[in-house]
């Protein structure tokens, strides 16, 4: 797991410490448990929820580790309900207008920053974090398509690209010396900033530049994630069924799709060429013209 997962636990369980004080484990009964999320934490009841979610796993490996020698048993966690925020999210003419307006400020900079956002608007499956831990070694352009190796879903995902996408990714790729298979491909050139050239893009650099953009075509409050993924889904439930979005598009596993491992290549592939189209012909990109507007 993360560092930043390894943090989240340790903090619920140091609050959760510090309200049953010296009792032990097995003492704490779901009356304790109960009182625990009902104190004022100052947080929601999302919040609240992950925290559940983090105490119920730390039970279950007392009471797998602990059920010959003390006889442990699983306690009862609350119910807590929550309602999930709607993010916000633009029309397609505003995505392209401010993907358009990465690649005009990012360009000279690094042309990766826009590759990076533009692959995430034309494979919503792929989440911001994945697309940071992508490899050169990863990127097959002759065959087209691209491995992720260890995604949320914890088996390979692949997305299978269109030629022309493949044909941006070798001319982008052209324009930075050759690296190692094993080296991230979003990673930084030599910078103003102190940045050590080859190092991997943070977890907010494209949020960074993308809300750079928003604010130069004056559109707030939309991050990138929900900017080129949620707003892209949403735009192709007009023309597509939620069956064909969840097996074809983002490739999200429910009990309906457990069954497939990876998409049909021929549909995913015409699923993207559609939402290529949706984009306005966004998919054909002469990387040239970029250079002399970057000038």
């Amino acid at each position: 797991i993360s560092s930043k997962q390894v943090r989240h636990i340790s903090r619920v369980l140091e609050l959760a410490g510090k309200s049953w004080d010296l009792m032990q484990i097995k003492e704490i009964t779901e009356g304790e448990i109960d009182d625990f999320f009902l104190m004022d934490h100052g947080v929601g009841n999302k919040t609240l929820a992950n925290w559940k979610t983090v105490l119920h796993d730390f039970w279950k490996w007392i009471v797998r580790r602990e059920k010959r020698r003390s006889k442990l048993e699983m306690p009862e966690f609350p119910e807590i309900k929550f309602e999930l925020e709607m993010k916000k999210i633009v029309n397609m003419e505003d995505q392209q207008d401010i993907i358009e307006e990465v690649r005009r400020i990012s360009w000279e900079a690094n042309p990766r920053i826009w590759l990076g956002i533009r692959l995430m608007s034309w494979y919503p499956k792929v989440r911001p974090g994945e697309m940071l831990n992508l490899q050169e070694g990863h990127i097959n352009c002759k065959d087209n398509w691209i491995v992720f190796p260890q995604p949320k879903e914890k088996k390979p995902k692949f997305i299978h690209l269109l030629p022309e996408h493949s044909k941006i990714i070798q001319e982008v790729q052209s324009m930075i010396p050759s690296a190692l298979p094993e080296m991230y491909f979003f990673r930084h050139l030599k910078t103003k900033s102190g940045v050590k050239a080859g190092v991997k893009f943070g977890p907010k650099y494209f949020n960074i530049w993308w809300k750079k953009a928003c604010k130069n075509l004056g559109i707030s409050g939309v991050s990138v994630y929900p900017g080129v993924k949620h707003s892209t889904v949403t735009a192709l439930g007009t023309i597509m069924s939620p069956e064909e979005i969840q097996h074809d598009v983002t490739g999200h596993v429910s009990d309906a799709f457990k069954r497939y491992f990876l998409p049909d290549v021929n549909r995913a592939v015409v699923a993207t060429r559609k939402l290529s189209e949706m984009q306005g012909g966004q998919h054909v990109v002469n990387i040239s013209d970029h250079k002399k507007s970057a000038k």
